[in-house]
């Protein structure tokens, strides 16, 4: 699994230092999100899972504690850490009372920030593995409600007004939010573990999921119908999690598919029926996903090939493995497989190599200054494009443009 990780504080070098320091020496595979302001962070926290946040306390405007309520109220699961320059003891009760995993003083070691956050990450991993959520959850459906879905996943002849009342005798209410359809997807000869998959669907939506129910199509597939009080990046980034989980837990691989929100004008029986074609490409060919349906039809684009085409594209704008998650519909940690496994050369590496080459080819006109080139390649201050560079080809910006200058 790929942790999403956000760093924020309203110093830069401080952002880019401890990303630095994630990036070269932390064992753990990450995507690392960057904010110097709450609001910043706010929005990327909007945009997808965050499962450990860094943040400072005195910040402009929002500080750090307020921040972290707003992350937990975006996702509940997320791990936070507080950064400070000093030791805020007077934060300590309310930092506990906010479920803060940990206190890090900016001034301290190298070694000893890694060694804590190692462990932390540490903690999250093995949380994914807890098996205590294996005994939690929705209770089985009873066979009323299980007779009355089946009806509507097979009965194509059901009117609009029978359908709302079915789906309420079920235990849905279609004017508290929107139900998702949901296939998910074993391997072709493996049974999925219903009991594991509603206990973590309910453990990890928590307070945000209404109501759900699970329906058995084959002994590989079900049929699941979501109602959250959420938006749709939260139901995409919690199964994320869930599927994680369960691999953690049990070794199951499941994949899902997402279908739009459902308008109960359409007959249930025809969302399945949708639903069931794509399962049985994915079938076919399993991957371990989650995937949306209205982009599954492209899953021809969303190769290799797209990718490398879509970074070359926009390779002077911020790439994350986020945002290239939203475009192509499939989760980060798929991406960053299909990519490895064709390429031999992770996706995150690919998208800064292609940066380094872009930034080389800019450095060979004479007309632009390095903070021409800073500004165009999209880096957000001279202090991490100086260490991007560093990192890259063991030399400083001017020495390296001095190099490749006499290279040519």
């Amino acid at each position: 699994m790929i942790f999403q990780v956000l760093i924020v504080d309203d110093e830069p070098h401080v952002v880019e230092s401890i990303s630095a320091l994630l990036e070269k020496q932390c064992p753990y595979e990450l995507e690392l999100h960057a904010a110097y302001r709450a609001q910043q962070a706010i929005d990327i926290m909007k945009q997808g899972r965050i499962d450990l946040l860094l943040t400072d306390i005195q910040m402009p405007g929002m500080d750090g504690l307020a921040l972290i309520r707003e992350v937990h109220s975006l996702w509940p699961d997320c791990t936070t850490v507080i950064l400070s320059a000093y030791s805020h003891f007077e934060y300590a009760y309310e930092a506990m009372n906010c479920r803060v995993a940990g206190y890090i003083l900016k001034t301290e070691e190298e070694a000893d920030i890694l060694k804590r956050l190692n462990a932390i990450l540490a903690q999250i991993e093995a949380d994914l593995n807890h098996r205590e959520w294996r005994a939690m959850g929705a209770q089985p459906t009873d066979a009323v409600r299980q007779s009355l879905l089946m009806k509507m996943l097979y009965d194509a002849q059901l009117t609009p007004e029978e359908t709302r009342k079915m789906i309420r005798d079920v235990g849905f209410d279609p004017d508290r939010g929107s139900l998702i359809p949901v296939m998910v997807q074993a391997r072709p000869g493996e049974s999925i573990p219903d009991g594991m998959l509603s206990s973590a669907l309910t453990h990890y939506m928590g307070e945000k999921l209404l109501f759900m129910t699970l329906s058995p199509l084959t002994l590989e597939r079900f049929f699941l119908l979501l109602q959250p009080d959420a938006a749709e990046e939260f139901v995409i980034s919690t199964l994320e999690t869930v599927q994680a989980a369960i691999l953690s837990t049990s070794g199951q691989e499941l994949a899902f598919i997402v279908d739009q929100p459902w308008q109960l004008l359409t007959p249930l029986s025809q969302v399945r029926s949708k639903l069931k074609r794509s399962a049985e490409k994915l079938e076919a060919r399993f991957d371990l996903c989650v995937m949306e349906l209205d982009k599954f039809s492209a899953a021809g684009q969303v190769t290799v090939k797209f990718l490398k085409e879509y970074i070359a594209q926009h390779i002077t704008e911020e790439l994350s493995l986020v945002q290239l998650a939203q475009v192509t519909g499939y989760n980060t940690s798929y991406l960053s497989r299909i990519f490895s496994a064709e390429t031999h050369e992770p996706l995150v590496r690919y998208i800064a190599r292609k940066r380094m080459e872009l930034i080389r080819r800019l450095m060979l006109d004479p007309s632009l200054t390095l903070e021409d080139i800073m500004v165009m390649t999209h880096f957000n201050s001279r202090s991490y494009f100086n260490s991007f560079i560093k990192k890259e080809t063991g030399l400083s910006p001017k020495k390296y443009r001095a190099q490749v200058g006499m290279g040519e």
